[in-house]
């Protein structure tokens, strides 16, 4: 069930509704096997707005961050598939994509996973972002994902949104 919106205490609000589509996401992945990009803001009376993210990405996250800046938005939770790499600090591929010299979408699919996130930002200097691994059978096509795990930091096209 949604959480109640508390206009007192605007901070936790977007919090809990943060966790709660972390939830619905995950459950509308595994019914649809696929999820669509969004990016959910919250203002502080509660008032929430959908945004489905098309075209040009930079240009999209650049409207996105002047919507935000000088607005009483508390919060931004975005939704969306993303390709993952799992490698210690120091394999070389790691460090290539630390460096920006290659993205993770750029590798060889046995150098990536998928991985479904959900990665929240809030107006008092919070980010984290949950990652879910979707996990697909070869030979049955089912879809799942498997044990997730959170970052405590939000970078990217759509990182620092509030400064």
């Amino acid at each position: 069930m949604e959480p109640q919106w508390d206009a007192a205490n605007p901070n936790e609000s977007f919090y809990r509704h943060a966790e709660f589509l972390h939830q619905k996401a995950k459950r509308m992945f595994l019914k649809d096997k696929t999820h669509a990009e969004m990016i959910f803001v919250f203002h502080s009376t509660g008032k929430g707005i959908l945004l489905l993210v098309r075209g040009n990405r930079d240009a999209f996250a650049e409207k996105l961050k002047a919507l935000v800046r000088g607005s009483d938005v508390v919060g931004v939770v975005h939704v969306c598939e993303a390709w993952t790499h799992s490698g210690a600090n120091n394999d070389h591929i790691t460090k290539q994509i630390m460096l920006g010299e290659i993205g993770v979408s750029d590798l060889r699919p046995a150098d990536r996973t998928e991985a479904l996130f959900i990665a929240i930002q809030s107006r008092d200097g919070r980010s984290s972002c949950w990652v879910d691994p979707i996990v697909r059978d070869a030979k049955t096509g089912e879809v799942s994902l498997g044990e997730g795990f959170n970052l405590d930091k939000m970078g990217g096209r759509f990182g620092r949104l509030f400064g």
